[in-house]
């Protein structure tokens, strides 16, 4: 069913892959059961530590259900996986370029999107908005939890334009931007006050319904975060080089 699998890339990853190109192409019916373990190893030729690893990636993408004692079942492919599919990729690839481009995505994406929701925003919306943002400027040294509300703050913003859509493309991106702002938020002076003074500009422009300036303050934002990235990329590489030597 499945290649003996022989490359530099991480074999758990390969092993996902393949298994999903599978599942996508019909090749493997849903609900059907995947080969027993020790199946699956002689056909991937890898450990079972390997496979395991593989099938927990694949369970948390929704591909299929790893049911204790009994197997591992493929799952039926609704949109709650494109998501997923979006997700696995991004955080597969999450290489230097690859980063960028996820900035790069959103400074295409988000401006329109922010311009739409100053004008179908709610009151509710509002009060979100504003609710996250108190939250968002007290974590000052918890900057896991100021990554999450990060994340949420522009997720409430795509759920405001009122497209329902919007927010199953854009939930991904913006859990792999959680990775990203983790690592940036501790390592790159004032990139968490520059996040919280962007996001009160973006907040008063949604609220006067400023199209405009909501645009241009959103703008500013992903630039300015971008170029945040690049300043951990760059502070990374040089730690590489200094371990090196």
């Amino acid at each position: 069913m499945f290649k003996s699998i022989a490359t530099r890339e991480p074999l758990s990853k390969r092993i996902v892959a393949e298994i999903e190109e599978a599942i996508r192409q019909k090749r493997i019916p849903v609900n059907s059961q995947l080969p027993s373990e020790k199946e699956l190893c002689a056909q991937f030729n890898v450990s079972r530590t390997v496979l395991r690893e593989a099938l927990k990636i694949l369970g948390g993408m929704g591909l299929v259900t790893i049911r204790k004692g009994k197997g591992v079942f493929v799952n039926d492919i609704s949109t709650s996986t494109v998501s997923s599919h979006i997700e696995r990729y991004l955080l597969m690839k999450l290489e230097k370029q690859q980063i960028l481009d996820v900035h790069y995505v959103r400074e295409i994406i988000e401006p329109n999107i922010v311009a739409t929701a100053a004008l179908t925003r709610t009151d509710e919306d509002i009060q979100k908005l504003k609710d996250n943002y108190e939250k968002f400027k007290k974590t000052d040294i918890d900057y896991k939890e100021r990554s999450t509300l990060d994340g949420e703050f522009h997720l409430l913003i795509a759920k405001a334009t009122k497209n329902s859509l919007l927010p199953m493309i854009l939930e991904p991106i913006y859990n792999v931007m959680y990775e990203i702002r983790s690592a940036v938020y501790p390592a790159v002076k004032g990139s968490g006050h520059s996040a919280i003074l962007w996001h009160k500009k973006i907040i008063d422009a949604i609220v006067n319904k400023d199209v405009e300036s909501a645009k241009t303050s959103i703008i500013r934002h992903l630039e300015i975060s971008r170029e945040h990235t690049k300043k951990l990329l760059k502070k990374m590489l040089r730690e590489n080089e200094v371990r090196k030597n």
